[in-house]
């Protein structure tokens, strides 16, 4: 029986929208008129996502692939039998897992770089700017973010209002893909601006 399908599916993948995106950053451009800072941000593209998660012992099983003839290979009369111990691309549930994977990156970054931008709320002393923190704070967790991040599968996407919160905002986003292990593409790859 635990061979029979189940019936159960993976969930929907909860993917950035460019509606959500462009409110993000209105919201933005308003605070960059508070800060009287430009609103600039950065994208990257994680490489060779897929093959950069392992699997669990648990599915090898399902990632075994049979070739009749593979040239240059010993095989017996059967083929040969290749197991892949990575997520694939051609796998359904690929982009779901590397989906919510970025999404947990996001979360823990804005963990950590939200408790950075509360030593800098600290020392802000301009009325106007701490008006606009106070109102923001008012409609809830994260509303007074001067940031927002995203990602689209493997593409990370990362708004500030003002340079010098970006690069404080890259340097920890680096910091923490090195930790986890996860390598960014070529730099061509990179871009940056308004």
């Amino acid at each position: 029986p635990h061979l029979l399908p189940s019936g159960d599916k993976w969930h929907k993948e909860l993917k950035p929208t460019v509606e959500a995106k462009l409110h993000d950053i209105s919201v933005l451009r308003h605070a960059g008129i508070v800060f009287d800072e430009e609103v600039v941000g950065m994208s990257t593209d994680f490489a060779d996502y897929f093959s950069q998660l392992n699997l669990a012992p648990s599915v090898l099983w399902t990632h075994v692939v049979h070739w009749a003839g593979l040239e240059s290979v010993n095989e017996s009369k059967l083929g040969a039998f290749v197991l892949d111990e990575r997520l694939g691309f051609g796998a359904s549930p690929s982009s779901n897992i590397g989906q919510r994977l970025s999404h947990a990156l996001n979360g823990v970054f804005r963990t950590v770089f939200d408790a950075q931008e509360e030593v800098v709320f600290a020392a802000e002393t301009d009325p106007e700017r701490l008006a606009y923190l106070m109102d923001r704070r008012r409609l809830g967790p994260g509303q007074c973010r001067l940031y927002e991040i995203c990602t689209y599968t493997d593409d990370p996407f990362l708004v500030c209002v003002g340079a010098k919160r970006l690069a404080r905002a890259v340097a920890l986003f680096n910091r923490l893909l090195k930790a986890v292990g996860i390598a960014v593409a070529i730099p061509v790859k990179r871009q940056f601006g308004s």
